[in-house]
């Protein structure tokens, strides 16, 4: 009888719970998505794409039109560090600390939040300019 029970809890928790957890994840992706689309992208390409974009060569070999080109980074390393992303190089350079993107001008803090908030979502990409990642 114990051992029955068991067997309906188990199965009980597989058919409900574990459909749950992947639509959650699912849904947290779709929302970084869209963060993306609209916070992120227009940013970039109002302010980096110019110089770090598909033209070749990029800046400082940094091409930010991909989630593999900001990973990989360029000259200087990885622009982004997710294990730490207070540390990432590219809001060093947001923030004029050291490096000074963009040159035109430094971004509102708004805008630079947006950056933040995009890496510490783990950098999601959507849209046309991400190329296959192998």
């Amino acid at each position: 009888m114990f051992d029955s029970f068991l067997y309906l809890r188990n199965s009980l928790f597989v058919t409900l719970l574990l459909p749950c957890a992947a639509l959650t994840a699912a849904t947290e992706l779709d929302v970084g998505k869209q963060f993306y689309r609209d916070n992120v992208e227009p940013l970039l390409k109002a302010h980096c794409w110019k110089c770090h974009g598909d033209k070749k060569p990029a800046k400082g070999e940094l091409n930010l039109t991909y989630r593999k080109g900001v990973l990989e980074g360029g000259e200087l390393g990885p622009a982004v560090d997710l294990d730490e992303p207070a540390g990432s190089l590219l809001l060093d350079a947001l923030m004029y600390d050291g490096l000074e993107m963009p040159p035109s001008g430094k971004l509102s803090e708004k805008e630079i939040q947006v950056f933040r908030k995009w890496i510490e979502l783990g950098l999601p990409w959507a849209g046309e300019t991400q190329p296959e990642e192998h």
